[in-house]
């Protein structure tokens, strides 16, 4: 009699399964999804953002500044919020790794493939963050028309912040802990320094993704819809070659501090 086969049934994401990689990258991409799923407070914290946003939208749609800030104005300016808002988990890759960290480094892969998962996982959660954020925005602006060039815009930029996240998640960790109030940073030994980077991080980014987020935003509010799709490409290949010139730099240098991230992710622990 012929044994039964065994089928093992996983829990894997069907986004994570069309992905064209490796197997070893795809199970990692599942980690480090899992490790931001299993956290509501990191969630809680991301829907409580939208809260200033949809007051500013409605600030936005009043009667006195509904002519400053008028027409796709509106949405650009609320879409340039979102990606201030997002900017910062984009920064900070390891930040709820904690403990797990250790053993993270002792499996067997390219250093730059822990980034790539890092990367694409944390795009893949703000990007529903600010697909909600748009969405909010447009409806109380009452106005779809830049939705989706702005969504594309931020995109693009975030794909900038998380190559500048590749090299500053490794040399200024913050490890957070998830309380019920959401994520909090946890004190350990330079942390003083390690919240400072976020500043200059910040700064740096905005200046790299500056060409991303304004080529679409200059093509829509000249009105030249043709001209759009050049103008988004563009900024996509730019922000992709960003990505990978910062992603080869980072691996270097993850494989050089693994220890110093350790120590500090641990202290969470």
């Amino acid at each position: 009699m012929a044994k039964r086969k065994e089928v093992r049934v996983t829990s894997t994401p069907y986004v994570i399964t069309r992905l064209a990689v490796s197997q070893e990258l795809k199970a990692q991409i599942e980690k480090d999804l899992k490790v931001l799923m299993r956290e509501p407070g990191y969630w809680l914290t991301l829907l409580f953002l939208l809260v200033p946003l949809g007051i500013l939208a409605m600030a936005l749609n009043s009667s006195e500044l509904s002519v400053t800030f008028a027409g796709s104005y509106k949405l650009w300016y609320l879409a340039g919020l979102l990606y201030f808002m997002s900017t910062p988990v984009a920064l900070n890759l390891f930040g709820l790794e904690g403990g797990s960290a250790r053993a993270l480094f002792l499996m067997p892969v390219p250093r730059r493939s822990i980034l790539v998962a890092k990367g694409i996982s944390t795009l893949l959660v703000l990007s529903i963050f600010n697909a909600t954020g748009m969405v909010l925005s447009s409806v109380i602006a009452r106005d779809f028309s830049s939705a989706l060039p702005a969504f594309l815009a931020v995109e693009s930029a975030l794909l900038v912040a998380t190559g500048v996240g590749n090299v500053s998640s490794v040399l200024f960790p913050q490890p957070l802990v998830v309380g019920r109030r959401g994520p909090y940073a946890r004190p350990s030994p330079g942390s003083l320094m390690n919240v400072l980077y976020l500043f200059p991080g910040m700064i740096l980014t905005f200046l790299l993704a500056t060409p991303a987020f304004l080529s679409p935003l200059i093509i829509d509010l000249v009105e030249l819809p043709l001209a759009f799709l050049p103008a988004f490409l563009f900024s996509f290949i730019y922000a992709l070659g960003v990505y990978f010139a910062l992603l080869r730099v980072g691996g270097g240098v993850l494989s050089r501090h693994e220890a110093y991230l350790m120590s500090k992710l641990e202290v969470v622990d």
